[in-house]
């Protein structure tokens, strides 16, 4: 896929406010440990680091694992690990670990993955009444994200909402009748689910 706009700067984005809800409902933040599945560059996650005792991040892509360190390093963030796999090999890793997280957070990742065995494998790293937050849009808009950072991007959103979109609405159906769903917040252009697992 192309992520280029993801690299073309090393400006932060500020959290969304649909994910700075999400968060402002979990207690305590700052003992706890976060694991983001597909963070891109880390633009959208470096400004909530100091939010979390530790951040792991999973992010397949090399290139975008590589900007990230370069961010890290650029805004002194010594609390995230970054991790280069899929959510599905790292997960299959971790059981020899029995490691353990407080927050799993999805940001436009969710239909990424097979819905039939995210539940399981969530409730596999999650730490007891944990948080699982997924965010994913409701629609792509015209100006979709910040139009200075994803200049080429529009074509490419489209393209990637189109193919989602029947996923998406299906796992929303799954998340809201989940026995998990406890909270949802809506915003112009996404939606955030919060699960208690």
């Amino acid at each position: 896929m192309n992520y280029n706009y993801l690299l073309k700067s090393d400006e932060l984005i500020l959290p969304w406010p649909i994910l700075q809800k999400s968060l402002d409902f979990i207690p305590n933040k700052c003992n706890l440990k976060l694991l983001e599945v597909g963070a891109g560059s880390g633009k959208k996650t470096i400004p909530i680091a100091k939010e979390f005792q530790e951040i792991y991040i999973i992010e397949p892509e090399k290139h975008l694992i590589d900007k990230f360190e370069e961010l890290c390093i650029k805004y002194k963030c010594n609390n995230i690990i970054l991790i280069n796999k899929t959510f599905n090999d790292y997960i299959d890793n971790l059981k020899n670990y029995n490691k353990k997280f407080d927050v799993i957070l999805f940001q436009y990742t969710i239909h990424f993955l097979d819905m039939k065995t995210i539940l399981d494998k969530i409730k596999s790293i999650i730490n007891p009444n944990g948080y699982v937050i997924i965010i994913h849009p409701k629609a792509i808009p015209k100006n979709w994200g910040n139009p200075v950072l994803n200049k080429d991007s529009e074509k490419f959103d489209k393209k990637i909402w189109s193919k989602h979109k029947k996923h998406l609405l299906k796992y929303k159906k799954l998340i809201i009748n989940s026995e998990y769903f406890i909270k949802k917040y809506s915003g112009p252009i996404a939606r955030s689910y919060i699960l208690s697992l």
